[in-house]
């Protein structure tokens, strides 16, 4: 692995050397190979914390710098930049809270590029978040512990002084949210505190049972970024960014097929995953569910009876436990259709992702099961993306915001509604992540009228068309 395969001449390994090193960036072999360098270095540094811990990824780049994690997380970088600190709602994160109040710490992984040796997400996001938590839980609890705003110290004084009186504003949206905040924080001991570690660098704990003895409990940012560079090859943070350079690679597939992928060395390595995209995406479409013991991931909403999963194995071993489910995905299972609780519904306008031509359609369709209390599973091997958004539609049209089942289907909607909604979602499934193009669906399809959205397809053709589709991106904004 360490040994670069390119053939030929010394002299032409040299010219090779210079070409790929020009364009290091964007060179997928050399980002694979950083990243499992990176891999290696933050599993010597994971020994090191206690067992229990769970070890999440802050999406998406931290997937990709190891093969399991035992979850995930969404802190923005964006949400801690100069002059646009906030805490989002749309990303709480509350689960968080909820698995250290039961293993003390946690760990979360991430990466930077150059010129950082941590990005704005762990710098500055997530202390902001953890402040804001801590004094959240000791309003509601009558708590008198740490509630001080702990950044780390290469981020200016100056600038830590402008976040400060912004955190009380904060605690104030998160407490009026609606959100279960009692519920994920009511058992955690200590208030939550950020600690920065590089995985290059050395610890300065190596003790399991100092943790247990810290006035806090420890929320770990593991930064998997160097900053000195081990070759002239190597490509800090880089697992970011990557729209640019994977070519349609995961992280997953990736790390299942490591070995194939990377010991061959540079030379063919972007028709080898072509190929390997080619078979998993035949493998998907040839695919059957089956009726074996095999693993089959459901992510249950609270106590509301819905759920979703994304493996194509088992679908028929989910009806023991669901009365409906939904298949929204482009793979159909033909041996399901004669069953009274399946529903195949897809829509793709050109190639892009769209819930607004499916939403009546499913809504018909699934409501009456809603409304005799069935257990509903929403299913797709094309990821959660459209899934959650027909969870949300769902328990926008028939459930409060604790997740009861309502007497009567709720027919008025606002910007708040459907973000209180979203919020009530996000803590029970924290990977729900829907892109910003299917959120304008649902917030077009429950807010504006009717007579007034048109299909994706369709385009204004006069003045007052115009000024409908105007009024209908008018009301979806939030």
């Amino acid at each position: 692995m360490d040994d670069l395969s390119f053939g030929g001449s010394a002299e032409s390994t040299y010219r090779t050397l210079r070409t790929i090193s020009k364009d290091t960036d964007k060179n997928l072999f050399y980002r694979l190979r950083s990243i499992i360098g990176d891999s290696e270095a933050i599993e010597e540094k994971l020994s090191v914390y206690p067992s229990e811990w769970k070890i999440l990824a802050n999406l998406r780049c931290g997937l990709w710098y190891r093969s399991a994690f035992d979850g995930t997380c969404y802190f923005k970088s964006t949400d801690g930049h100069v002059g646009q600190w906030q805490f989002s709602l749309s990303r709480t994160n509350l689960h968080i809270v909820k698995d250290v109040a039961k293993s003390s710490g946690c760990v979360i992984i991430d990466s930077t590029r150059k010129g950082k040796r941590f990005p704005d997400s762990m710098s500055r996001t997530i202390p902001i978040w953890a402040c804001t938590i801590n004094r959240a839980l000791a309003k509601i609890r009558g708590l008198t512990w740490d509630t001080s705003l702990h950044m780390p110290h290469w981020v200016p004084a100056s600038e830590k002084s402008q976040v400060e009186p912004l955190i009380d504003t904060f605690v104030e949206k998160l407490l009026s949210s609606g959100a279960q905040l009692h519920e994920f924080g009511s058992s955690l001991e200590k208030p939550l505190r950020v600690m920065w570690v590089q995985a290059h660098d050395v610890t300065w704990l190596d003790d399991e049972d100092q943790y247990s003895n810290l006035p806090f409990t420890p929320v770990i940012c593991l930064s998997a970024s160097s900053t000195q560079m081990r070759d002239q090859l190597y490509i800090q943070g880089a697992g970011d960014d990557e729209e640019s350079w994977a070519q349609g690679l995961s992280p997953k597939l990736f790390w299942d097929h490591q070995s194939m992928l990377m010991d061959p060395g540079y030379p063919g390595i972007e028709d080898r995953v072509s190929d390997l995209l080619r078979k998993e995406k035949e493998k998907i479409q040839n695919c059957a569910p089956k009726m074996q013991n095999e693993i089959f991931q459901i992510f249950p909403v609270s106590e509301t009876g819905i759920s979703i999963a994304t493996d194509p194995s088992g679908l028929d071993h989910a009806f023991d436990r669901h009365d409906v489910v939904v298949n929204c995905s482009s793979v159909a299972y033909h041996s399901l259709e004669d069953k009274p609780g399946y529903k195949h519904i897809v829509a793709n306008d050109k190639g892009r992702s769209t819930v607004l031509p499916m939403l009546d359609e499913f809504m018909k369709f699934v409501s009456p099961h809603v409304t005799q209390h069935h257990n509903i599973l929403i299913h797709s091997v094309n990821g959660n993306n459209i899934p959650i958004c027909l969870v949300l539609s769902i328990l926008l049209t028939h459930y409060d915001f604790q997740g009861n089942l309502m007497e009567k289907p709720r027919t008025q909607f606002s910007k708040e509604i459907i973000q209180r909604m979203f919020l009530y979602l996000e803590q029970h499934i924290p990977q729900c992540r829907p892109s910003g193009f299917l959120m304008r669906d649902i917030n077009k399809y429950f807010m504006t009228p009717k007579c007034f959205i048109k299909k994706p397809t369709s385009r204004s053709n006069t003045p007052q068309d115009a000024n409908m589709e105007k009024l209908a991106n008018d009301l979806i904004k939030i």
